[in-house]
């Protein structure tokens, strides 16, 4: 008994362990499969596999789009009705006490860009292209624009549009690829799948219709390069010539299939299709196997990169059948050198990357049978790390030290970073840089009694300077990085850098001199009505209002009585009339000059201070 139990249980591990097979049938039009197929299609469903019906036309004769007989619905319509009933039908009576469903409702599916008409129910699936029809010979009809399938294959139309208008095919090879992402997308996780078709041999295939001879060519056209695909071949119009070789039940099956397919047309007031014409295919299901498919070790599906740090991240793939382990490879995007890992999971945790980088990694399954398949691939990118969290209030400020490049970014909307410098009386002189920004951040400077010094807020990306020329002021300042309007980026990192010196600073990435500012001072000129400081005298806040003729930037520098710049801002100004503050409680008392530069003209102005 224990044994036995054994045994089952290693027949259902096995079994959950197997795909479920998929066969593909690629028809002319809408009743095909019911009439020449319909015996394969019910051994495929009761094996417990799914079947994927394409239908290549629309069945319309002619008609394209309308309707007649005063019936409510277009006549391709109520063809592709019959296909979805006989559909439901097929696989209803596919199963021992199988419950029955709600007729499946249309669905759209994006495949290789066109939207695809797609209905499924339970294990049979039907996509349907509704091209025009063909015509007995490929001439097509005049309704339709004389149009074919048989003419896009040789060239004689360049395009071809469903009858719906919905989608446009331009070329035999846009239908062939349509054909085969179809099966792609549908094959699963299976190393291999049949298709059946209409048999392309005249010689036990004779005569057959023009739409059933090329919707075969371009599903056999379409896998020609996928191995992995078999292909069984049907005899279509001529098999009313042969034998029936179907079982009393099979026919009867076929039978009913067939009549659920001429139910929609009935029931929308069109002529039906069960006539003895029709019926004469019914007791027959002729095919052949003309390529078995190849078993190939597949590509794995689904890959995902997730727990994305400056040092690592966790990649993963579905798992594929028959693999015994995978092969990982990793490497940075600009390196030629790959790093390779065998595993025997579906998940792998790469370490010891290089952070803000862009990293390749693709895997392939290896099976013992068959050898290894096809890589896959994939991308992520490490984010920055942020080593000197947590700094987000002035009084967890992160300690820096002067003449170093710090990298850290602003992780959300509600982060900011502060940190703390401390300058001395040699090394009094304060310049702070912000580059590389991600996004949109700004800077502010903090006095030692935490009042506000200055704030650089440029616009968009542009680099952020403050520079402060300290006399008296001595002690621990504070930096102030933060994002405008909540601006912040989670994977980039920006560079803060903080120099000090003994002489004064000068604005400007180019590194200015003096002699740039005696250059500057030529070109000083009053513009409009210049600019209005207050209060006079000034203790504390100085309030500064000015003119400008544009939108812009502009650089407000203070400077003491020795030319030495004491204060340095960059705001955003806009036309017209700009009022700003600066916090001048750090200057001694005296009298100073305020120099607004916007990049072209200088406005200059006497600055007061006294307590």
């Amino acid at each position: 008994m224990k044994k036995l139990l054994i045994l089952i249980m290693i027949l259902v591990v096995f079994s959950k362990a197997q795909a479920q097979p998929v066969s593909f049938y690629v028809h002319g039009d809408a009743d095909d499969w019911q009439l020449f197929m319909s015996g394969k299609i019910m051994a495929d469903l009761a094996d417990g596999g799914k079947v994927v019906c394409i239908i290549l036309t629309a069945g319309d004769e002619g008609k394209g789009n309308t309707s007649f007989n005063s019936s409510p619905l277009p006549y391709y319509l109520a063809r592709e009705k019959g296909a979805v009933y006989s559909a439901k039908f097929a696989n209803d009576i596919a199963f021992v006490n199988n419950v029955p469903q709600l007729l499946p409702v249309l669905q759209t599916a994006n495949v290789n860009g066109h939207i695809l008409a797609k209905y499924v129910y339970k294990n049979i699936i039907s996509y349907f292209l509704r091209l025009p029809e063909g015509n007995a010979n490929g001439s097509g009809f005049p309704a339709t624009g004389n149009v074919s399938l048989k003419k896009l294959k040789d060239g004689s139309i360049g395009s071809i549009t469903s009858v719906d208008g919905s989608n446009t095919y331009t070329g035999w090879g846009n239908l062939t690829s349509t054909i085969a992402a179809i099966i792609n997308a549908e094959k699963g996780a299976n190393s291999q799948v049949w298709l059946n078709t209409s048999s392309l041999d005249v010689a036990v295939n004779p005569n057959d219709y023009s739409d059933h001879i090329y919707s075969a060519t371009a599903a056999q056209d379409a896998v020609n390069s996928l191995t992995w695909v078999g292909i069984n071949e049907f005899i279509n119009d001529h098999s009313f010539n042969l034998s029936a070789n179907l079982s009393t039940s099979a026919f009867q099956n076929a039978s009913a299939i067939f009549g659920f397919s001429v139910l929609a047309l009935v029931e929308n007031n069109y002529p039906t299709k069960f006539t003895a014409a029709n019926k004469a295919w019914l007791p027959m299901d002729y095919y052949s196997v003309k390529r078995n498919p190849l078993l190939v070790c597949a590509a794995p599906t689904g890959l995902t990169s997730s727990a994305i740090t400056h040092s690592g991240a966790i990649v993963s793939w579905g798992a594929v059948n028959g693999a015994t382990n995978y092969t990982v490879e990793y490497k940075l995007a600009s390196s030629s050198a790959w790093a390779s890992v065998l595993t025997t999971a579906t998940t792998m945790n790469l370490t010891g990357l290089a952070s803000s980088s862009l990293y390749n990694w693709r895997v392939r399954a290896n099976c013992a049978s068959i050898g290894s398949g096809i890589f896959a691939q994939s991308q992520f990118s490490t984010v920055c790390p942020d080593i000197l969290e947590p700094n987000e209030t002035y009084a967890t400020a992160k300690t820096i030290n002067a003449g170093n490049n710090y990298s850290a970014k602003i992780a959300s909307n509600a982060d900011k970073d502060y940190y703390q410098i401390s300058n001395n009386l040699i090394q009094r002189n304060i310049r702070v840089r912000l580059t590389n920004l991600p996004a949109d951040y700004d800077l502010r400077l903090y006095s030692p009694s935490g009042g506000l010094i200055a704030t650089s807020q440029n616009r968009g990306l542009a680099n952020e300077e403050i520079i402060y020329n300290s006399l008296l002021t001595y002690g621990a300042f504070r930096v102030n990085v933060f994002g405008y309007n909540g601006a912040f980026s989670y994977t980039n990192c920006y560079t803060l850098r903080v120099d000090l010196g003994l002489l004064p600073f000068f604005g400007g990435f180019s590194g200015r001199g003096e002699e740039d500012q005696e250059n500057e001072e030529e070109k000083t000129e009053i513009l409009r009505g210049g600019i209005k400081i207050y209060p006079v005298p000034a203790t504390t806040t100085v309030n500064i209002s000015f003119d400008a003729f544009t939108k812009t930037t502009a650089t407000i520098i203070v400077s003491n009585q020795l030319g030495q710049e004491v204060i340095r801002k960059t705001v955003g100004v806009d036309n017209g009339i700009n009022i700003t503050s600066l916090d001048v409680s750090n200057l001694r008392p005296g009298i100073y000059s305020v120099k607004i530069n916007n990049g072209t003209n200088v406005q200059v102005q006497r600055l007061q201070i006294a307590r």
